[in-house]
């Protein structure tokens, strides 16, 4: 895998009805079929990220309207304080003419 760069974004992480504001901060890499893999760090409050533990595809709405799904990287260990690291899927950047660049949102595109 290729490194193409990293990335920050702010947003809300969703679970089980409850809101959360978060931070993302993902490094992304060139994967294969020239898609985007991406994973990083997770800020968001200890008690957020507890209840990530074991869930797969936790929801984090991007300010800029991306939608990634979020799973915790380490799934044995529960995590404490306020960052985690996790590994996202859904709504990435691509690498597009040489550059690491956000599409318009999914939903927009969509539309």
């Amino acid at each position: 895998m290729r490194y193409l760069g990293s990335l920050t974004c702010s947003g809300i992480l969703e679970m089980d009805g409850e809101r959360a504001p978060a931070r993302f901060e993902f490094e992304c890499y060139l994967a294969k079929m020239g898609s985007v893999a991406a994973s990083g760090e997770l800020t968001t409050s200890p008690s957020a990220l507890k209840k990530m533990h074991g869930v797969r595809d936790v929801d984090f709405l991007a300010d800029t309207g991306h939608h990634l799904k979020l799973t915790l990287s380490d799934k044995k260990a529960t995590p404490t304080g306020a960052s985690a690291d996790v590994v996202a899927a859904g709504d990435l950047p691509v690498f597009k003419d040489g550059v690491l660049q956000w599409l318009e949102p999914a939903d927009a595109r969509a539309a």
